[in-house]
């Protein structure tokens, strides 16, 4: 972890990173999002950082699971992570952002999400809540 960030500071910023990631689940085609359960960030007491993926499938039976992966680090497969480059790319940017501060930018919400216009919704709602810059 970097020294800079208090553990305050880090815990904040998954507390934004998951509510942000509701507001992207709960609008547009509610990606990391399923059947009202939201993909969430956690921290253990390692300070690893994992994704807990909305899952709805387990071995042929239909049950609602979360599929926890492994974030913290890129020398690392993201095991059970199928959902695409640009929510990975999401993802890491929500990971580097708790671990350091660094805001998302906001051009990176662009067209190609095929969220027409819930995207206003999404991205204004992340710089309210300091996750997107407003540059």
């Amino acid at each position: 972890m970097n020294n800079k960030s208090s553990q305050f500071d880090i815990n904040n910023r998954i507390v934004n990173a998951n509510q942000f990631l509701r507001i992207i689940g709960s609008y547009g085609r509610k990606f990391l999002e399923y059947n009202k359960n939201f993909s969430y960030i956690e921290r253990d007491v390692r300070g690893k950082i994992w994704l807990n993926l909305a899952v709805y499938h387990e071995y042929g039976v239909d049950v609602e699971v979360y599929r926890r992966i492994y974030i913290s680090s890129d020398r690392y497969p993201w095991k059970g992570f199928n959902n695409g480059g640009t929510l990975r790319c999401l993802i890491r940017q929500l990971r580097d952002y708790i671990k350091t501060g660094k805001m998302l930018n906001r051009k990176f919400f662009g067209d190609y999400w095929a969220y027409g216009e819930d995207m206003q919704i999404v991205v204004q709602e992340g710089i309210n809540l300091g996750v997107i810059s407003e540059i």
